[in-house]
C-alpha cells in the first residue's frame, strides 16, 4: 500500500503543474491586399511591442479574447482594431483586408467587412435606428469625410441586397467614392435613371462641402453646419421609417434588426451622403434624390410628397453652379479649368474654388521685392491662354494709378516714396467659360532701401576638423560649409553665398592649416570666419628583411655566443619620415647571450610622429657547440657523428656506447634499449617472439644471470610451487587419471574425492558434471542460450580450432597473452599432463568428467537440472514468489490508472 501511495504521489506531482501553466494558443493574422503589405502594413496584440508582418504566427498567446491592432498607412483608409478569440493548443487564425482611399471598386474589390464586427471608413453620427424621431447622439469630432461615407455604403449593400432585393447590387456599383456621379441629370427612361453632372461626387463635389463642415474659420461654415444637421436629421428619419414599414419577404416582421445585424453603419452612412447631396441645393441634384428613394425601394424607400426638396435646407454658393469664393467663376467652371486643363488634384481644386483672391493659374504678377535707392523697378502681368485680359487697373496702397494702363509698371528710379503695396486688376474672358468674362486679382509689395552696406552677420561659422595623412602624407580637406548660419538686414538667408579657401578637396601636408569661410549678401558685402584644419601622421613605420634566410649562429665551446646587431639586415620605410630619421630597435639588442636553439628577435621602428611599428619577427637558430670525438681524425665536428663511426652517447649498430646506456625508448640494431625489446634479445617487463621478458620464463631457458620467476615454469625446469612429471608439489592436487603417474601429498587419488575436487562422476564446485549443463556453457550434443552448438560457430565467436578476433588462435602467441607451453608474469601455467593447485585441467573445448565449470556449484546430482537452487521444493517456491510479485505488480498498475483516471476528470469539470 505504501508503494501504491508514492507511486501516486509521483504522478500527481508530474502532471500537475500542466494545470497550473497558463493555458496558450497561437495567433496567426493575414493581411490583405498584397499592395499593402509592400507599403508596410503589419499588426500586433494590444499591449505588446513587438510589430509583426503578414502571416506571421504568434505562438504562447494566453487564450480567451485578444485585441489585434494595426499600422495606418497614408493613403489608406484607417484600419480599426480587430478581436479574436484564442483557443487553447490551437493557431487561430485571423485575416483583415486594408482598404485604400478612394476603395477603387467594383464589385467590392478592397472592402473589408462591413457587418456586426466591421467599423465604417469614416465617424458617422450616432442615433437609434429603432426609435423613429429620436435625436441625434453625438457628431464625428474627426472631420466629415464624404469619401468614407459613400464607400460605407459601397461596401454594406451587398449584405442586404443578398437578402432583399437584387436591383441594390446595381446602386451600390453607382455609390463607390471613385466612380460616384449620380446628381446629374435624371433619365426615367433607362434602367437605371442616374446620370453623371461631370464633377465628381467624393472628392470633389461632397469634398467641397467636407472642407467648409471642418473649418471654423471659413466665411460660409456656421451657415453650412447647420443647414447639414438639419437635412442630416430628416435623412435618418426617411431611412428609419422606411425601414420600420418593410417587411422581408415570408417575414412578418420590419428589416431593422436584420440592418442591425448585417449591415449596422448602412442607415448611417446614407444618411450622411443624402444630406450631403441636399446641401449642395441645386435643382437638379434634388431631383436625383427623389429618383434614388425611388430606385431603393427594395430597403422600404417611398417617395416623399413635394419632394426632398421641400424638407432640406441648401447652401447655394456650394452647388456645381455656386461661386464659392466669389471670383466670377463658378464652382463647375473652376473644376473644368483646374482639373480638366491644369491636372489639380482633389486637395488642390477645393483650395483653388475656397479662396478668394486665388487667379487658379490665370494670372501671375512678377516683380516687387527689395530695390536700393535710384534702382529700376519693373513689375509685370502675365495672362494664362485659357483666359483674353480685356483691360488692366494698377492699384498703389488703394489708389488708382491711372497713369499705367498696361500689363507692365515701370520706374526709372526708386526712392523712398515708391514703397508700397502694388495689386493688379485684369478684367478678362475665360475661354472654358465661353461667354462669360471675370476680373481677377494679383498683388506684390515693394521695399526701397538706402544702399546697402552691411555684410552678412555669421551666427555659427564651421567646426575644426582633423584628418590622417594618407600615403602621399597628406590629407584632403574637407567641406567646411555645412551648417552655417547667418542673417541680413536686406538679403534672406537663402540668398547668402558662401565659400571657404582652401576649397574642398583641396590636399594639404602635415601641420595645422587655416580655413577661411566667407558669407556674401546680395550686395557684394561679405563676413568672414575662420577653422583650422589639422593633418596627423598616425601611420607606423614599416619595416622589411633585407636577407633571404634566416642567420644561423654557432654557441662557442661555452655553449653561449653573443646576438649581433641585426639591424643592418632590416630596412624601414615611412610615407612622412625620411629614412636616416628613422629610429630602428632590435629585441633582444646586440650582445645578449644566447644558448643553443631557436630564438625569436623582433625589430620594429619608430618615425618623428612617435608612430612605433608592429614588431617583425626574425627567428635566428643558434646551433650547439661542435666538440670532436675522442680518437677521431682531425678535423671532425665534437659532438657530431662520422659516417660509419659512432659519436659518443649514441650507438651504433650491433655495438654499445662506452660508458653508456642504450637510448631511452629507442632501439639501437642488433643492441637493447633500455625497456625495449632488441630482436633475439628480452627487453625488461615485455614479451620478445621467442624470448621471455623479465620477469618470464623462457621455454626451456632461464634469463642469463636470473632466476626462474618465481611460480613460472622454466621447459624442463621446477618452477617453486609447480608440479615437475614425476613429482609431487606440495600443496598441489593429484593429477587426475592418466596425469602425472605418482601422488602428490594433498592431490586426489582416482577414485577418491578430494576436499575441494571433482570426484569421477561428481562435481566440483565451478566444473562442469559429464551430462550436465553448466551455467554459461555448452552441453554436449545441446545448444545453451547464447553459445553455440556443437561443430557451429557463433557470431563473434570462434569456430573449433579457429581464433575469434582479438583471441589467440591455438599455438600461437597474442599481444599481452601467454604463449602455449609458456608462463605468464604472475601466474602460474600448467605443464601438459599435470595439475595446477586446486584445478583439474579440462580436455581442450570439453568439460571435465566429474567436473564443473568456475562459479557454478550442483548439489543435486541425480536431477540434471540447468540453474537449480537446493533442489523441486525451494524451485517450487521460487515460482510461487514470481507470481505473487507479478500480481502485486499488475494491482498496483491498475489502482494507479484508476486514480489518475479519476484525478483528470475532477481537473475537467
Amino acid at each position: 500500500m505504501q508503494k501504491i501511495i508514492v507511486v501516486l504521489s509521483l504522478l500527481i506531482a508530474v502532471f500537475q503543474p500542466a494545470y497550473g501553466q497558463e493555458e496558450t494558443g497561437s495567433l496567426k493574422v493575414k493581411l490583405t491586399p498584397p499592395e499593402a503589405v509592400a507599403a508596410g502594413a503589419m499588426w500586433r496584440r494590444v499591449g505588446t511591442d513587438q510589430w509583426h508582418e503578414s502571416g506571421f504566427i504568434e505562438d504562447g498567446v494566453p487564450k480567451g479574447a485578444q485585441t489585434i491592432e494595426f499600422i495606418q498607412l497614408e493613403g489608406w483608409y484607417p484600419t480599426p482594431t480587430s478581436n479574436v478569440r484564442i483557443a487553447k493548443g490551437k493557431t487561430n487564425p485571423l485575416t483583415v483586408t486594408y482598404s485604400p482611399e478612394p476603395i477603387p471598386g467594383p464589385e467590392g474589390n478592397g472592402c473589408r467587412l462591413m457587418n456586426s464586427g466591421g467599423a465604417p471608413y469614416a465617424p458617422l453620427p450616432l442615433f437609434d435606428i429603432l426609435k423613429l424621431g429620436g435625436p441625434v447622439l453625438s457628431w464625428p469630432t474627426e472631420g466629415y469625410n464624404f469619401c468614407g461615407y459613400l464607400d460605407t455604403t459601397y461596401c454594406s449593400l451587398p449584405a442586404i441586397a443578398n437578402q432583399l432585393d437584387p436591383q441594390l447590387q446595381e446602386f451600390m456599383e453607382l455609390i463607390s467614392c471613385i466612380f460616384c456621379d449620380i446628381n446629374g441629370p435624371v433619365d426615367r427612361t433607362a434602367d437605371v435613371p442616374f446620370t453623371a453632372n461631370g464633377i465628381p461626387d467624393g472628392s470633389f463635389e461632397l469634398g467641397l462641402l467636407a472642407e467648409i463642415l471642418n473649418d471654423p474659420e471659413q466665411p460660409l461654415h456656421e451657415e453650412t453646419v447647420a443647414a447639414f444637421q438639419h437635412n442630416f436629421f430628416e435623412a435618418k428619419e426617411i431611412m428609419i421609417e422606411a425601414l420600420s414599414l418593410y417587411r422581408a419577404p415570408g417575414s412578418d416582421v420590419d428589416i431593422r434588426n436584420m440592418v442591425n445585424l448585417l449591415a449596422p453603419h448602412l442607415p448611417g452612412a446614407l444618411a450622411m451622403v443624402l444630406a450631403g447631396f441636399a446641401t449642395l441645393g441645386d435643382d437638379q441634384t434634388y431631383e436625383s434624390m427623389d429618383e434614388i428613394l425611388l430606385f431603393l425601394k427594395g430597403i422600404g424607400m417611398q417617395p416623399i410628397p413635394g419632394g426632398i426638396k421641400s424638407l432640406m435646407l441648401s447652401v447655394p454658393e456650394l452647388g456645381p453652379e455656386g461661386d464659392a469664393n466669389g471670383d466670377g467663376i463658378s464652382n463647375r467652371k473652376t473644376y473644368e479649368w483646374c482639373v480638366d486643363s491644369l491636372a489639380y488634384d482633389p486637395e488642390s481644386y477645393v483650395r483653388a474654388a475656397l479662396t478668394p483672391g486665388d487667379t487658379l493659374g490665370l494670372l501671375e504678377l512678377y516683380g516687387g521685392g527689395l530695390y536700393d535707392i535710384g534702382d529700376p523697378i519693373l513689375l509685370e502681368a502675365r495672362v494664362s491662354e485659357g483666359a483674353v485680359p480685356l483691360s488692366y487697373e494698377w492699384f498703389k496702397d488703394g489708389v488708382l494709378l491711372n497713369e499705367y494702363e498696361g500689363a507692365l509698371l515701370e520706374i526709372e528710379s526708386a526712392q523712398e516714396s515708391d514703397a508700397g503695396l502694388y495689386e493688379l486688376a485684369v478684367s478678362m474672358d475665360l475661354l472654358f467659360d465661353s461667354g462669360n468674362s471675370a476680373v481677377l486679382h494679383a498683388s506684390t509689395t515693394v521695399e526701397i532701401v538706402s544702399p546697402d552696406t552691411t555684410p552678412p552677420q555669421i551666427l555659427l561659422c564651421a567646426d575644426d576638423q582633423n584628418a590622417a595623412a594618407d600615403e602621399n602624407c597628406s590629407a584632403l580637406v574637407p567641406d567646411f560649409m555645412e551648417g552655417l548660419q547667418a542673417v541680413d538686414d536686406r538679403s534672406s538667408a537663402d540668398k547668402l553665398v558662401w565659400a571657404q579657401e582652401p576649397a574642398s578637396g583641396a590636399a594639404s601636408g602635415l601641420g595645422v592649416h587655416t580655413i577661411t569661410v566667407s558669407c556674401t549678401d546680395e550686395s557684394g558685402n561679405t563676413s568672414y570666419c575662420t577653422a583650422f584644419f589639422q593633418v596627423t601622421d598616425l601611420t607606423p613605420p614599416r619595416v622589411e628583411f633585407l636577407f633571404e634566410e634566416l642567420p644561423v649562429l654557432q654557441a662557442a665551446e661555452t655553449g653561449l655566443i653573443a646576438l649581433p646587431d641585426l639591424r643592418e639586415q632590416v630596412e624601414a620605410l615611412d610615407a612622412c619620415t625620411a629614412q636616416e630619421e628613422l629610429i630602428v630597435l632590435q629585441n633582444p639588442p646586440a650582445g645578449t647571450l644566447l644558448s643553443a636553439g631557436e630564438t625569436a628577435v623582433a625589430f620594429t621602428a619608430k618615425d618623428n610622429a612617435e608612430n612605433i611599428s608592429e614588431a617583425r619577427i626574425m627567428t635566428v637558430v643558434v646551433l650547439p657547440p661542435v666538440v670532436p670525438v675522442e680518437g677521431e681524425p682531425e678535423g671532425e665536428v665534437e659532438g657530431e657523428a662520422v659516417e660509419g663511426e659512432p659519436v659518443e652517447g649514441e650507438a651504433v649498430e650491433g655495438e654499445p656506447v662506452e660508458g653508456e646506456m642504450p637510448v631511452e625508448g629507442e632501439a639501437v640494431e642488433g643492441e637493447p634499449v633500455e625497456g625495449e625489446a632488441v630482436e633475439g634479445e628480452p627487453v625488461e617487463g615485455e614479451a620478445v617472439e621467442g624470448e621471455p621478458v623479465e620477469g618470464e620464463a623462457v621455454e626451456g631457458e632461464p634469463v642469463e644471470g636470473e632466476m626462474p620467476v618465481e611460480g613460472e615454469p622454466v621447459e624442463g625446469e621446477p618452477v617453486e610451487g609447480e608440479v615437475v612429471e614425476g613429482e609431487v608439489v606440495e600443496g598441489e592436487v593429484e593429477p587426475v587419471e592418466g596425469e602425472v603417474e605418482g601422488e602428490v601429498e594433498g592431490e586426489p587419488v582416482e577414485g577418491e574425492p578430494v576436499e575441494g575436487e571433482a570426484v569421477e562422476g561428481e562435481p566440483v564446485e565451478g566444473e562442469a558434471v559429464e551430462g550436465e549443463p553448466v551455467e554459461g556453457e555448452a552441453v554436449e550434443g545441446e545448444a545453451v542460450e547464447g553459445e553455440p552448438a556443437e561443430g557451429e560457430a557463433v557470431e563473434g565467436e570462434p569456430a573449433e580450432g579457429e581464433a575469434a578476433e582479438g583471441e589467440p588462435v591455438e599455438g600461437e602467441p597474442v599481444e599481452g597473452e601467454p604463449v602455449e607451453g609458456e608462463p605468464v608474469e604472475g601466474e602460474v601455467e600448467p605443464v601438459e599432463g599435470e595439475a595446477v593447485e586446486g584445478e583439474v585441467e579440462p580436455v581442450e573445448g570439453e568439460a571435465v568428467e566429474g567436473e564443473a565449470l568456475e562459479g557454478e556449484k550442483d548439489d543435486d546430482t541425480s536431477g540434471g537440472c540447468f540453474g537449480c537452487r537446493s533442489g523441486g521444493k525451494a524451485n517450487k517456491n521460487l515460482l510461487l514468489d514470481d507470481v505473487k510479485k507479478v500480481l502485486a505488480d499488475l494491482l498496483l498498475i491498475s489502482l494507479s490508472a484508476l486514480v489518475l483516471s479519476a484525478y483528470a476528470y475532477t481537473k475537467r469539470n
